[in-house]
């Protein structure tokens, strides 16, 4: 069986394309299944000078995501983002945040349910195509540290399994020009890099 492509937009902020495969309900078929979610927060000039903030950021996160999932958002979660934004001193992790109230306002806009819907089992093998790590690694190890938030939130809501799940990490390299085919998005996969 092979792996489905998911085809990110060229102009799209950084997120995290995953790719699996579901049993559709009425006739037992293995269906495709992809979708984007924004990339967790990173401290990547200046680590969090308190747990409490990484702990704020996290929560932060996970309401953007849960927004997703169910197309309506938290009042009280989004107020506290705001708050979260203007305490944060990281100018990587406020503009992943800022990223995250430009999703919750397009959540609002959407207004028909569920951007990201669930899958009706959960998956029990993923490729996830991630932007490579400013850092330069973009190992397995790298990438499942640097967005382990994603697969947590991926598991308590029943995306994924939550033991047992084989996940594969793809690097996207570059973004084409609008208009040209990518050779690939994900293809440049990280085995050249173990």
């Amino acid at each position: 069986m092979t792996t489905p492509q998911y085809s990110p937009a060229p102009t799209r902020a950084p997120a995290l394309y995953v790719s699996g495969f579901v049993d559709r309900e009425t006739d037992g078929a293995v269906v495709p299944f992809s979708f984007r979610l924004p990339c967790p927060p990173a401290w990547d000039d200046r680590l969090p000078g308190a747990w409490a903030a990484e702990r704020r950021a996290r929560r932060a996160y996970f309401a953007t995501l849960d927004s997703l999932r169910t197309g309506a958002v938290n009042p009280l979660e989004t107020a506290k983002m705001e708050r979260l934004i203007g305490d944060l001193r990281s100018q990587t992790a406020r503009a992943s945040m800022s990223h995250f109230q430009r999703v919750i306002r397009f959540v609002e806009r959407w207004g028909a349910g569920a951007v990201v819907p669930s899958p009706p089992e959960p998956m029990a093998a993923v490729v996830i195509t991630a932007p490579p790590n400013p850092s330069g690694s973009s190992r397995p190890p790298e990438l499942a540290s640097r967005h382990q938030w994603a697969l947590d939130w991926l598991s308590t809501r029943r995306f994924v399994v939550t033991k047992g799940l084989r996940v594969e990490w793809r690097v996207r390299r570059a973004t084409p020009p609008a208009g040209i085919p990518s050779l690939g998005d994900a293809q440049a996969a990280v085995d050249s890099d173990r």
